[in-house]
């Protein structure tokens, strides 16, 4: 089910207790597979600090990799309000949205380049520069995820930008058609199974988060 923001993630700490054997992590995807690999993801997350993630029923199912035609890795048997373990995540753009360019204006942040998976290592390295990319009016740009801080990511022709401040908090410049449609998974290590997990309202939420 998709989902359309959830603050923050990145974890470390769970309290899954069950029953049975887990299949074992490396023999699971961490990566989509090509055949459904979305229009945009990252190993981020929009927001700050680390997601506290608490289970809201028993059972759930996780999967091999993050998409929802995976096969299925097993059942999470654990106590509805329990605290998950997970040590990957995965926020995926399943539909972005548009922004129109009312007027004309500059969109400053760091260009990522023409990529459609983005690595937490890959984005904390220095390997993108500064930019500054002039947009003139009816110019559309494609919104595909928020980041931290007032910043998000937007394709512009066919490059990523990490653009700060996003051009959605400028309304005299940007208009945006609706927020994105996004999907986040995270990887749970529990006593049961392990896999993948997509967040929504039917599996998990977030209750608090760390500093």
């Amino acid at each position: 089910m998709p989902v359309r923001f959830f603050p923050i993630l990145l974890a470390l700490t769970v309290a899954a207790c069950g029953r049975g054997e887990r299949p074992a992590a490396d023999s699971i995807a961490r990566r989509t597979d090509a055949r459904t690999a979305p229009p945009f993801e990252a190993e981020l997350w929009p927001g700050e600090g680390i997601p506290v993630i608490t289970v809201v029923r028993d059972e759930l199912p996780l999967l091999r990799s993050p998409s929802p035609d995976a096969a299925r890795a097993g059942t999470l048997s654990v106590a509805a309000g329990s605290r998950l373990t997970y040590d990957s995540t995965r926020l995926q753009t399943i539909e972005p949205a548009t922004i129109r360019v009312a007027d004309s204006a500059v969109v400053h942040g760091r260009l990522l380049g023409a990529v459609h998976f983005l690595s937490r290592e890959r984005y904390y390295s220095d390997a993108f520069r500064d930019t500054a990319i002039e947009v003139a009016p009816s110019k559309r740009l494609e919104y595909l995820q928020p980041r931290a801080e007032g910043s998000c990511f937007v394709r512009i022709d066919s490059s990523v930008v990490e653009a700060n401040p996003c051009p959605t908090h400028d309304s005299a410049s940007f208009a945006l058609s609706r927020e994105p449609e996004l999907r986040w998974w995270v990887f749970v290590i529990g006593d049961s199974a392990s896999g993948w997990l997509l967040v929504s309202d039917s599996t998990a939420e977030v209750v608090r988060r760390e500093f």
